[in-house]
């Protein structure tokens, strides 16, 4: 029988104490394969998520015992990825948030400010070819949930940030009615030469203005990911995962232990203020 190899190093940091590394253990596949199923949407995740809360075990030996909550939990896992890496730290991270989660009957939102929305398209630019990523949020508005535009990111075809040292506006110019500004913003493809080094960029309208202009149209979605930081201490991505198992469909790509959600948020791209570049 074919079956998992796990390495169990459980952080108990909600009651403060550290469980040391217990031994190498054989979980047989079906035990895992058993709450595997595949996750079609976003909302069939989420809802498995938050079913994941029994504590009925499921699997025990003389070693280590896992609930039926943490089981469920593990199946959300990209666990091809996990069984790949040869460190181990995946895994130990892994059941180290099943743990905590389902243990102590946490939950996510499919919607709200603890969800991002990172998605990369394929969009026209003037007639040429570009990607941009957009990061989306889903707000109750008006009665009801829609996604939102938080921030862009990819958009240096909008306006690049090099300065050239020649485009510059001399300190006499005010005596001549600023007659060589006119003339360096004329001739110069890098206005931002003559922006303060301190003055931050809103790429957020530049963005927004080029939508409105039709000079930047989306085509069409080419991937995308979900970020989630509802559980207190950590942050974790989930993507699409298209293969012929029973692990497949929507997954947990990515586990980060973090006690800054901005400091995360940034990791992944979104800068504070919608100034994102």
């Amino acid at each position: 029988m074919t079956k998992t190899r796990i390495i169990l190093l459980i952080f108990l940091s909600g009651y403060g104490i550290l469980r040391s590394q217990i031994p190498l253990t054989d979980i047989p596949q079906w035990q895992i394969d058993a709450f595997n199923e595949r996750n079609l949407s976003l909302s069939m995740f989420v809802d498995k998520f938050n079913e994941a809360k029994s504590d009925a075990i499921a699997y025990a030996d003389s070693t280590i015992e896992l609930t039926d909550g943490e089981m469920q939990l593990i199946g959300l896992f990209d666990l091809q990825k996990i069984q790949q890496d040869s460190t181990k730290l995946l895994q130990q991270k892994m059941l180290a948030f099943t743990h905590i989660v389902s243990r102590n009957q946490l939950f996510i939102k499919p919607y709200g400010q603890d969800l991002i929305a990172k998605a990369h398209f394929h969009a026209d630019y003037l007639g040429e070819e570009v990607s941009i990523t957009l990061f989306l949020q889903k707000v109750l508005k008006n009665g009801g949930l829609f996604w939102t535009i938080i921030g862009v990111q990819d958009i240096d075809f909008l306006l690049s940030d090099q300065r050239d040292s020649l485009a510059f506006v001399p300190p006499n110019s005010a005596d001549a009615h600023f007659i060589s500004l006119i003339q360096v913003l004329r001739n110069t493809h890098t206005p931002v030469s003559l922006v303060g080094t301190d003055i931050q960029i809103d790429y957020f309208s530049i963005f927004l203005y080029a939508i409105q202009r039709k000079d930047l149209t989306l085509q069409y979605l080419e991937d995308m990911s979900f970020h989630f930081l509802d559980v207190d201490g950590w942050a974790f991505s989930v993507k699409e995962c298209n293969r012929l198992t029973s692990n497949s469909g929507w997954l947990i790509s990515e586990l980060v232990p973090t006690h800054n959600k901005q400091d995360y948020l940034i990791s992944i791209g979104l800068q504070p203020q919608n100034k994102n570049k």
